[in-house]
């Protein structure tokens, strides 16, 4: 099981040798490959001594700029330096040797992890950068881009749901930074599209069978509030899901009109999710109508109501 942390090794120690060497799609597809033999990546932190299997408390490494990113290691070949603060190579250490040093209250110990639940762990973390691999020797860091492709290129796990569903969870808590209510009328009543979008694309069953097509549906309107949503959208939820909303955005600087026709002309070409998506998006805009109709006079209150209750 260690040919693989063998070859991530090797082909880190490539790019040493020549800077002008990209190994970034190469170790994409190490790692997916990786993940797919339910390979492990080893890390290092302080636990509860009296707890047995308890949470790890890990520092993570900084680079120039301030970017926090996840320390991971090939070899628990390493030992804690109480003077330095921090992890050296020390080639005759031994997982054993790191529990000894530390105090009654925390010991310091390598616990080796699958690098499926690392991948998924930074990606839920909207302050990590990416994760770092060797950062104590030849270290080899990787973005958070570079890790969503790791993860759209690896096979389906059988808990990818839970993590799905805390993607869904982190698109609502995005959308809700972005949107105002709308649709305000006298009575008080209003609405949020993204709300909306998600019901509808739930009543589909969307967040099972495609969740990338539930969280892109979340976001669909949010890069018309800040010009820094695409690459921010991009940058925290991965690629599949900007480019099914890359359909709806790619003209948002156009007139309305010609932005509209351009936008009918792309759909026709377009794969199913996006249609789907944009089918969602006119659902959500009738609705609004009906409210609006509702607080323009009693004659639409009824339909309204209808609508309501379901």
């Amino acid at each position: 099981m260690t040919d693989k942390r063998n070859a991530i090794e090797e082909l880190i120690r490539k790019s040493i040798d020549d800077p002008k060497m990209d190994i970034r799609e190469e170790m994409v597809s190490l790692l997916a490959s990786a993940i797919d033999a339910d390979e492990g990546l080893y890390i290092y932190g302080t636990s509860n001594a009296e707890e047995e299997n308890g949470e790890l408390t890990v520092t993570m490494t900084q680079d120039d700029r301030g970017n926090r990113f996840l320390p991971v290691y090939t070899s628990c070949k390493v030992s804690f330096d109480n003077n330095a603060g921090g992890l050296k190579k020390e080639d005759e250490s031994s997982g054993e040797k790191l529990k000894a040093a530390g105090s009654r209250a925390s010991a310091v110990e390598t616990r080796q992890l699958y690098i499926d639940s690392l991948v998924k762990y930074v990606l839920e973390q909207p302050d990590l950068a990416g994760m770092e691999i060797n950062p104590d020797g030849n270290r080899c860091r990787l973005s958070r881009e570079l890790l969503w492709k790791v993860f759209e290129r690896r096979e389906a796990k059988r808990d990818d749901q839970e993590f799905n569903n805390k993607m869904i969870r982190k698109a609502l808590k995005f959308a809700e930074e972005f949107y105002a209510p709308k649709g305000i009328g006298d009575d008080g009543n209003f609405s949020y599209p993204y709300l909306e979008m998600m019901h509808i694309l739930n009543d589909m069953n969307m967040a099972v069978v495609d969740p990338s097509v539930m969280i892109a549906g979340i976001l669909y309107h949010a890069a018309e509030q800040t010009a820094q949503a695409p690459d921010m959208i991009r940058w925290q939820f991965g690629n599949q899901v900007a480019d099914l909303l890359d359909v709806y955005l790619r003209h948002i600087d156009l007139d309305e009109e010609v932005r509209h026709r351009q936008f009918i002309s792309d759909l026709k070409k377009a794969d199913m999710p996006v249609k789907v998506l944009a089918l969602a998006d006119i659902l959500v805009r009738q609705r609004d109508i009906v409210r609006s109709c509702g607080y323009a006079g009693e004659s639409c209150q009824r339909p309204l109501r209808l609508l309501r209750q379901k």
